[in-house]
């Protein structure tokens, strides 16, 4: 089961935002959390990317605390929601 995604705004192949829009045209994703882990620093882009329903963003360089207090803070709203 998956369920974070931790992607980045520039990607190779499409954009991020238009990963997560393509993934969360399936049933099956629709409750997954998606993080950003990007040195894109554009507040339009971290507007839309919230109205897209990402839980984070976070810039480069990544530091790991705050991931992982990122992720223990997800999976916290998911034990409450179950």
């Amino acid at each position: 089961d998956i369920d974070i995604v931790l992607t980045d705004v520039d990607l190779p192949e499409v954009d991020g935002m238009t990963f997560i829009e393509t993934i969360k045209k399936y049933s099956n994703f629709s409750n997954l959390e998606f993080v950003f882990i990007t040195e894109v620093d554009c507040p339009q882009m971290i507007i839309k990317a919230k109205k897209l329903g990402i839980s984070a963003w976070i810039p480069k360089p990544l530091r790991p605390g705050l991931l992982l207090r990122i992720i223990e803070r997800m999976a916290f709203r998911r034990e409450l929601m179950a």
